[in-house]
């Protein structure tokens, strides 16, 4: 069983999470990708099914955009979970 994962009690507060594959934006110079609206704090990212560390590899710069610490190369798979406002 997982717990934890969202909340304390392990689950998200009652509040959906939408997945977006953002692949198509990767083009080997891109660290900037969009997607719609987004609660704060609710995006996890992976690449190639690794998770990617909020305010490590992902930097949250607005309620629609986050910025990667690294280049995606082509070909790379790119999926965000996020809570939509």
């Amino acid at each position: 069983m997982i717990s934890n994962v969202f909340t304390r009690n392990g689950g998200s507060n009652g509040r959906s999470f939408d997945m977006i594959d953002l692949s198509d934006q990767i083009d080997n110079s891109r660290r900037i990708f969009s997607l719609k609206a987004f609660r704060r704090g609710s995006i996890l990212v992976f690449l190639n099914g690794l998770a990617q560390r909020n305010g490590v590899e992902i930097i949250e710069l607005s309620r629609s955009t986050f910025q990667t610490s690294f280049v995606p190369s082509t070909g790379s798979t790119l999926l965000v979970f996020y809570q939509p406002l």
